[in-house]
Parts: C-alpha cells; sequence; structure tokens
C-alpha cells in the first residue's frame, strides 16, 4: 500500500513540474459596426478589416482603434469572452 501511495505521489509530481502547462483558453467573436460604415478596425495597432467586420479571436482584453478619413478616430478596451458574441456600434464623429 505505502509502494503505491509513493507511485502516485512521485507520478503526481512528474505530471505538475515536468511537463509545460497547456492553456485551456476558448475563443470568442467580435464584431464591429460603424457608423458610418467603411471604417478601418485596428486590434492592438495590426489592421483586422472595415466596418463592419466579426472577428474570431482569442479570449483576452484588446485595444481597438476604428477610423474613417474626416473623422476623429475612436479608441477602446474591448473584452472577447468565451464562446460569445460582443457587439460594438462606434459612431464616429466628423473633424
Amino acid at each position: 500500500m505505502k509502494l503505491i501511495i509513493l507511485f502516485m505521489l512521485f507520478f503526481s509530481f512528474v505530471v505538475l513540474y515536468c511537463f509545460p502547462t497547456v492553456s485551456l483558453a476558448g475563443n470568442g467573436k467580435l464584431h464591429i459596426a460603424s457608423e458610418p460604415e467603411g471604417a478601418e478596425v485596428f486590434l492592438d495597432n495590426r489592421i483586422e478589416g472595415q466596418t463592419p467586420v466579426t472577428l474570431d479571436l482569442a479570449v483576452g482584453t484588446y485595444t481597438l482603434r476604428v477610423e474613417k478619413k474626416g473623422y476623429v478616430p475612436v479608441t477602446q478596451e474591448v473584452i472577447v469572452n468565451d464562446s460569445e458574441t460582443t457587439e460594438l456600434k462606434i459612431k464616429l464623429k466628423k473633424n
């Protein structure tokens, strides 16, 4: 019996400390629309397309920037949750 317990403890140690951790973070969607349409969408300073656009993303927090010539750019933080669609409607103001 003691041998079995020692083996289980040793095996637990090997699994917990010798193998890299696997991330189980999921994915979600971010749908961005704007008024007017056709604004460029940037996530973490990387262009992702023009509005309206739906993006499949890893769960996390992103910096969103929406801009269009002749309008004031809008920047905000967005959170993408697992298995959810976050919907944003950005109203751009003229310069």
